[in-house]
């Protein structure tokens, strides 16, 4: 599956995935897009929500070209979250002042234990800085 050239703004989610919830599907590619002011499990009561812009479990994510700026979890990865057995690799791409819920959990970029980056992809801007659960 694709996605282009599309704009992901100020959506939310009560859980996981504030503007996409990836799971078990085809791989998605996203290029030349940007996610804004999404959150995850940032409503007034709720404690959990990761991956304030995108959640993937027992999926591959590629993203090209795609900037990613003011997202938010309620615990880790402020933007992308990669749990399961999942995949991700991210080309050319930004990230800046996104927020994560939990200290000492990434702000842009959480790849949970079995969750695995391809090759050697990342290019690290502004403030992401991936963490790999050990």
């Amino acid at each position: 599956h694709l996605i282009k050239a599309t704009t992901f703004f100020s959506n939310q989610a009560k859980q996981h995935g504030g503007a996409i919830f990836l799971d078990s599907g085809a791989p998605l590619d996203i290029k030349d897009s940007s996610f804004q002011n999404n959150s995850a499990g940032r409503m007034p009561t709720s404690t959990i929500g990761s991956g304030g812009a995108i959640y993937t479990q027992n999926s591959t994510l590629l993203v090209h070209n795609t900037g990613f700026v003011n997202n938010s979890s309620a615990t880790g990865g402020g933007a992308i979250l990669v749990d399961g057995q999942s995949a991700v690799a991210v080309f050319h791409s930004g990230f800046a002042l996104n927020k994560s819920g939990t200290p000492l959990l990434p702000d842009s970029v959480y790849i949970k234990l079995g969750g695995t980056y391809l090759d050697d992809p990342f290019t690290f801007y502004a403030d992401m800085i991936p963490f790999w659960e050990q």
